[in-house]
């Protein structure tokens, strides 16, 4: 009888191995796959499943969208997507907004945390990158990334967020972009 109550747990500790493995598995693929889509232009009244293909990905996980910057008022937008309810747009709302307070009047900050419908043509012009999920950043329309950069901690997230301003920037102002000079050379795209 000790061996039969024996076997069991090993089965149990076994498959709960195997579980842990498989999620952690289909969590990095599903990482990837987001960051590999390439933003292809929507096309009303189409439904067109966009097909993965190898978009360029710099610092941060975030996707190179090939665009111009965009602009508001003269400066480049950022949009930052993401709800209360949210425990990762929780963790990343401070940062964004403190990365974005450092730049001041230099960019146009669209702070849609806790506004779903804000900014909707944006967030539609972003599907094949982000197919719903929060949260999600739009950098000067040349970077998205959809997800938190807990992963790498908040000081990374927030020199990632800090480069990749100042890159629609032209590095201003100098006194935010300089002390980031590093981590700007690294975005190549």
């Amino acid at each position: 009888m000790k061996n039969k109550g024996f076997g069991t747990v090993i089965l149990v500790i076994l498959v709960a191995i195997a579980a842990f493995l498989g999620g952690l598995y289909f969590s990095q693929n599903r990482n990837k796959t987001i960051s590999t889509v390439t933003p292809t232009p929507a096309v009303a009244g189409t439904n067109t499943t966009p097909t993965a293909a190898a978009a360029p990905t710099t610092i941060g996980r975030f996707t190179a969208t090939g665009e111009e910057v965009c602009q508001e008022n003269n400066k480049p937008l950022v949009y930052f997507f993401g709800q209360n309810t949210c425990p990762h747009c929780q963790w990343e709302h401070p940062i964004i907004q403190k990365v974005a307070a450092k730049f001041g009047s230099v960019i146009s900050f669209h702070y849609n945390y806790d506004k779903p419908e804000a900014d909707r043509e944006v967030w539609d012009k972003y599907t094949t990158i982000n197919q719903g999920g929060i949260p999600f950043i739009v950098i000067g329309c040349q970077y998205a990334r959809v997800g938190s950069g807990e992963n790498y901690g908040e000081a990374d997230e927030t020199k990632y967020l800090t480069a990749l301003i100042c890159k629609i920037t032209d590095n201003k102002p100098a006194s935010v972009c300089n002390p980031v000079k590093d981590t700007i050379d690294q975005i190549t795209l």
